[in-house]
């Protein structure tokens, strides 16, 4: 079956869903941020560690 080609915009339902579809995907890659910050982070602190010691 093939999908009829789309001459107006999408439809309301449509739009929401990829908004919500990058919000996601915006949230996931924040979090994935935080978490590799926070892996440099413990990484350079234990350099500074080994350092002091």
């Amino acid at each position: 079956m093939k999908k009829p080609k789309r001459t107006t915009a999408p439809s309301q339902s449509v739009q929401r869903e990829h908004q919500w579809a990058v919000r996601e995907l915006v949230a996931r890659y924040c979090l994935l941020a935080q978490v590799m910050a926070a892996e440099i982070e413990q990484k350079t602190n234990n350099k500074n560690r080994h350092a002091q010691a």
